[in-house]
Formats: structure tokens, sequence, C-alpha cells
């Protein structure tokens, strides 16, 4: 479905809503192997895609919106009072400035590594991007052979081209012709409305669950370490063999992860075990 330019996909009619928003590169499917293993467990999920990827065009100017705002404008459109919010990557960035600006539409915060605005990148991190940098500043069009050549290939997806259906997703050109080579410099920190959050993660109270991987990049394993210490109460889960896309490497521990994180939240919410059978979470 489409939402002026945003495009979303909302499966589950009932339950408490899961609001998924997907990294870099992502799309409303990014989060596919989550879908239907929280609609089985009685959730109502949405995936938006971001504007810039997918099915949703940047507008013109490419900065005149924010995601927070967008996700706000999505969740009104469909009369969602609140959500569970679980971001991954870029997504995490903005699933944490929802939460610190909307405190009251987010239910509970998960960040599946997550980036961070102002965080200040590496210098190793920085040297991946000037030439993409500079093709976005001056409006190149955008062909997928630079995902496929350079990104991809840095070390935190090795875990994830070692999985045959994984790594022929990230080959795919189909997959990835639709991005937006402007939305780049967000992911840089480099336009003007990105915000920064890290200052500002104290003033986070929902119940909060960080996931990271032990093979993903040195900054995203920092981040997750910063998250970890400065959001009262948050819990610090590491898969030391994972990279950063664990979602899609290990997906059933990421449902796992996730669902017992919303049990807490939830204390009569289903749950189901590594084995698939269901239990039901106690009440607190």
């Amino acid at each position: 479905m489409t939402l002026q330019t945003i495009y979303y996909d909302k499966e589950g009619d009932a339950g408490s809503t899961l609001l998924f928003i997907h990294g870099h590169g992502g799309s409303s499917h990014s989060w596919d192997p989550q879908v239907n293993f929280f609609v089985q467990q009685g959730f109502q999920v949405l995936c938006p895609g971001l504007r810039g990827y997918g099915q949703s065009p940047l507008p013109e100017p490419p900065d005149n919106f924010t995601n927070t705002g967008d996700l706000i404008y999505l969740l009104d459109h469909l009369n969602i009072s609140n959500a569970h919010v679980v971001g991954s990557s870029r997504g995490g960035r903005i699933a944490t400035n929802l939460t610190l600006n909307h405190p009251d539409r987010v239910k509970s915060l998960a960040l599946v590594s997550a980036a961070l605005g102002g965080h200040e990148w590496s210098d190793e991190w920085k040297a991946v991007w000037p030439s993409r940098e500079r093709a976005a500043r001056e409006g190149v069009i955008w062909t997928p052979d630079w995902a496929i050549e350079e990104y991809y290939k840095l070390s935190m997806f090795t875990e994830a081209h070692k999985n045959p259906e994984l790594h022929r997703s990230l080959q795919d050109k189909w997959h990835i012709q639709n991005w937006d080579e402007r939305q780049i410099l967000g992911d840089l920190g480099l336009s003007s409305h990105i915000p920064s959050d890290s200052d500002r993660l104290a003033e986070i109270s929902v119940p909060t669950l960080v996931l990271s991987g032990g093979k993903d990049s040195e900054d995203i394993q920092l981040i997750a370490q910063i998250y970890a210490a400065l959001i009262p109460g948050a819990t610090h889960i590491i898969y030391p063999d994972l990279g950063h896309m664990i979602g899609r490497e290990a997906p059933d521990l990421l449902n796992n992860a996730l669902l017992a994180h919303l049990c807490a939240t939830e204390p009569n919410a289903p749950a189901a075990n590594p084995q698939g059978r269901k239990i039901i979470c106690p009440t607190a």
C-alpha cells in the first residue's frame, strides 16, 4: 500500500502493533523472516519502506522530510496509538529518534545492529564513502554496481554471504536498483535534517533491547555498547558469530529474542521457544 510517497506493508488485524524499520539498502521486505512469525503470535506487523528505497521515492528537494515525521504520519493514518518499535542499522537510528521525540507512541524499543544520530564515525568507515558522497551531492544517477562491488563486500556482511540465499539477494541488481543515491548523505550524517541523539539516550524510558553481532563493523559494535550503557535498563545481547544482518543471518535467534523482549513488556503475550512450541508468558 502507498501513503502519499510512502509504501508500507501491514499484516495481521489484531493485537499490539510491531513497527519494523529497515536499514540502508533495505525495503519493506527486509523483515520478511519476521512478519509471519509475529503475526502467528498475535501481533499486527507494520513494515514501511523508507523514502529513497524500494517503492518509496525521495521527495524533491530530497531533504524536505523527516523519517520520524513520516512514521508518525503513518501511525496516525492507520489509527495506531502506539507500537513496539524495532529498527535495524539506519532504521535503528530512526527508531531511537522516534522514541525520543514521541515517547507516547512507543511501547518498547529494539535496536538491531543500530546506527546512532550524532555518532562520530571512524576514519576507516568514512574512507568507504567519499566517492559516493561526492556522487550523491552532484545528483549522479544511481547504479547498483557500487553496492555489489564495494558496499556489500565490507567485512560486516561476510557472515551474510555465507548464506546462499542471502548472498544471492545481495548480488541481485533488481533488488537494489531502486535505491536513490542521495539518501546516502543521511547515512553519513551529512544531511542537515539528520538529528543528533547521542546526548539524549538517558531520556529513553521504555523497555529497550540492544542486539549486536560480534562480526559487525567496529563502529556498529561500539554504538551498541553506547546504547546499552546510556539507555536506562537496556538489555544487550551479543551474538559473537553474527555480522550486520542479524535478522537475515539467524532469523530464529532474532525472532525469539524479540519475542522474549515483548513478553517482558506485555506479560500476556504468547511466546514460542526455539522448538516452536507455543507457551504463555507468565504474568508479572
